[in-house]
């Protein structure tokens, strides 16, 4: 059941980003709008934090509302997991429970861009030498490595993820 949820959600998603990403101006793409957009992730982060609701499920409901809140992520510098994390705390989702499950919606999300990405290269594939292989695999192994370490932080020390994106966001503002 919980396999089928994580494809709802990114079944939500897909044309919620796709959406989201005929609006939003990527030709007018700026640091002042990546910095805003850091800005809101951490008062997302915030706002979560402050005004959480008592324990709920994981519901189809919540699970339909997540695809939508994961699909605002293709804007840079919003944090994918950084908001669906925050959005599963804020409705009252247990924590562990949050950070599993934005970690594992990351796979399909992210295996979905890539084909996506592949699409707009007009399918073409990219030839891959040792160099990239090698950096493919140190993403993937760095990647296991910070989702184990976030689930663990998600538990008390999330909030220094706002404060990172907060003080990115303003010193991309002051630039």
């Amino acid at each position: 059941m919980y396999a089928l949820k994580l494809l709802v959600a990114t079944a939500t998603t897909i044309p919620t980003a796709l959406l989201v990403r005929a609006w939003y101006p990527y030709s007018e793409l700026s640091v002042t709008a990546v910095g805003l957009t850091l800005v809101v992730t951490a008062a997302l982060i915030v706002v979560a934090e402050k005004w959480q609701r008592e324990e709920f499920p994981l519901s189809w409901l919540v699970v339909i509302l997540l695809g939508l809140v994961q699909g605002l992520a293709v804007m840079p510098g919003i944090s994918r997991s950084g908001i669906t994390i925050a959005f599963l705390i804020w409705i009252g989702v247990n924590r562990q429970l949050s950070a599993r499950t934005s970690f594992l919606l990351s796979i399909p999300t992210i295996i979905g861009a890539a084909l996506f990405e592949f699409i707009d290269q007009g399918g073409r594939f990219v030839d891959l030498g040792l160099f990239e292989v090698v950096a493919v695999a140190t993403s993937a192994v760095s990647a296991y490595i910070a989702i184990r370490w976030m689930i663990n932080w998600v538990e008390g020390k999330w909030m220094y993820f706002a404060y990172y994106c907060a003080v990115a966001g303003v010193i991309l503002l002051l630039v």
